[in-house]
């Protein structure tokens, strides 16, 4: 686990997922030293989001930094998921949060994103070149 002052939490709110090609748009971003929320418990930290950010933190997930939200997107929701976000700060020494507003089916839309994916690498007969 990290423990340097370098270590940043970046928290993206105020935005939402688009569910096409899973990505957080027109978000406002900030910036907490890893030693603040650190020092925490789960049932402070949505109190402490909802005061940094202004609003209701509903939904609450980390990834880590420079990964696809499709592939590293997980939830916060309990003091055990919030051990794993502690335990997650890669070698970059940053993590993401974001807080979706909108309450919507992530999961869902990342699972028909897989999908979609999975359709597009498929080749058809039509694609394959006769000898």
């Amino acid at each position: 686990m990290a423990e340097d002052a370098d270590t940043i939490v970046d928290v993206h709110y105020n935005g939402a997922f688009t569910p096409t090609l899973l990505m957080y748009f027109n978000g406002v971003n900030a910036s907490v030293p890893y030693t603040v929320v650190n020092k925490m418990k789960f049932p402070d930290f949505i109190p402490f989001l909802e005061k940094r950010t202004k609003g209701r933190c509903r939904d609450v997930y980390y990834c880590l930094h420079e990964v696809r939200l499709s592939e590293g997107l997980h939830v916060i929701q309990n003091d055990c998921d919030f051990n794993d976000f502690l335990e997650n700060i890669n070698e970059k020494k940053r993590l993401d949060v974001y807080v979706d507003h909108h309450h919507e089916p992530l999961f869902d839309l990342i699972q028909e994103e897989e999908v979609d994916l999975e359709d597009d690498n498929l080749v058809s007969v039509d694609d394959v070149d006769s000898i």
